[in-house]
């Protein structure tokens, strides 16, 4: 087997009912009603009229029960996607998302996925099963059907390097493969709160690109910063 035949999954551990899932990013609020994902920001990054896509959403949270969870504290399994898309003349130099949840006191981020990522192939399968974490493994778990849900895709993902379990802020860097940066990349965020409280949170997207070949000049190089303050999970605010 070469370095670049292999299986990445990941694992979201925690307790669910199984006659309720459903795969995809929207999670279901209620049967039969599917929440699509909340577009957080969608806008163009300009280089000399080329334009350079940069947008975020989130799915919609989810109570996580587990054992694991002192009293009074509850957690919410977060997803979002993120996407860069550069003009075929432009290149993004780096991109970065951070969520930092210091608006709501007492949340603390307990697992993020995925973390470190080198640029290679995979087939990427999310996993739902019990316990409070995500993990990542070598390959297919071996897991019933009646305690996981799963959705596979195979992509190609850029260099990527993450911080932020046990603090307050998660962040998601990403970095070119091969000299390109493009990514439609689900994260997922498990974080934990006081018990009945909203969970606020600060979220900000910063990214750079450059025409291509020509990242040296500062004239034709652009940075862009996507800042937005969100209801993350949680009962809605009143």
């Amino acid at each position: 087997m070469t370095d670049y035949e292999f299986h990445h999954s990941v694992d979201l551990e925690f307790d669910v009912d199984p006659d309720a899932w459903d795969p995809g990013l929207a999670l279901r609020a209620d049967p039969g009603v599917t929440q699509p994902p909340v577009v957080l920001g969608d806008e163009e990054l300009r280089i000399l009229r080329r334009g350079n896509r940069i947008a975020i959403a989130r799915g919609t949270p989810e109570p996580v029960e587990s054992a694991e969870l002192p009293v009074e504290s509850a957690a919410y399994h977060v997803p979002l996607l993120f996407i860069l898309h550069a003009h075929p003349e432009c290149t993004f130099s780096w991109g970065r998302v951070q969520v930092d949840l210091g608006p709501t006191p007492g949340t603390t981020v307990i697992d993020m996925s995925p973390r470190e990522v080198q640029e290679l192939p995979m087939e990427v399968e999310s996993r739902r099963v019990v316990g409070l974490s995500f993990k990542t493994v070598a390959s297919v778990a071996d897991l019933t059907a009646q305690s996981e849900r799963a959705t596979t895709r195979t992509v190609y993902v850029p260099t990527l390097t993450t911080s932020g379990v046990g603090f307050r802020k998660a962040c998601w860097d990403f970095h070119p493969r091969s000299g390109y940066l493009h990514t439609d990349q689900e994260l997922h965020l498990l974080v934990s709160a006081p018990a009945a409280t909203p969970v606020r949170a600060e979220l900000t997207v910063r990214v750079k690109a450059s025409l291509r070949g020509r990242p040296a000049i500062p004239l034709l190089a652009r940075a862009r910063d996507i800042q937005r303050h969100l209801h993350l999970a949680g009962p809605r605010p009143v």
